[in-house]
């Protein structure tokens, strides 16, 4: 639940993370983004619908109907819109995020490359000379279409 998620991620060190509402008008309560200060990027927080029906999540993507957000990006996106199985997110488990615990899917693996492909090698690599999250170019993520 929205909520939840907000007060969950409030406890974050705010001198290191601030934490945003990116949700649209005509989807409310649904997406976060957190923005890391150290490194000046932005981490998803994605909300889901739950189909009970077909024991299935679907990842709601509220900027979808966004005319301001740009197609290519929107293009990137809806591949997570794909139904995804409950066996592989619950039970969810618990861990840690710089000292509060949150959940994470069951099969954390199998959730991972149903959206991202079999290679879950970091796409990126951090680079303490330059302070930001270099391209691994060889990587097949940036293979993709409208990948930037």
């Amino acid at each position: 639940d929205f909520d939840l998620v907000r007060k969950t991620l409030l406890q974050l060190d705010p001198q290191k993370y601030l934490v945003q509402d990116w949700s649209s008008r005509l989807t409310p309560q649904n997406f976060f983004k957190v923005y890391v200060r150290q490194t000046n990027r932005l981490i998803d927080i994605y909300h889901f619908a739950i189909e009970p029906e077909t024991r299935t999540l679907r990842y709601i993507f509220s900027l979808d109907t966004n005319p301001m957000f740009p197609e290519w990006i929107k293009i990137r996106e809806r591949r997570f819109t794909v139904p995804t199985s409950f066996a592989s997110v619950f039970p969810l488990k618990k861990t840690l995020f710089d000292g509060i615990e949150v959940f994470l899917p069951n099969d954390p693996e199998t959730y991972l490359k149903r959206y991202y492909g079999d290679n879950l090698d970091p796409v990126k690599t951090y680079d303490p000379l330059t302070k930001r999250y270099e391209k691994v170019l060889t990587h097949p993520y940036w293979q993709r279409e409208y990948v930037h």
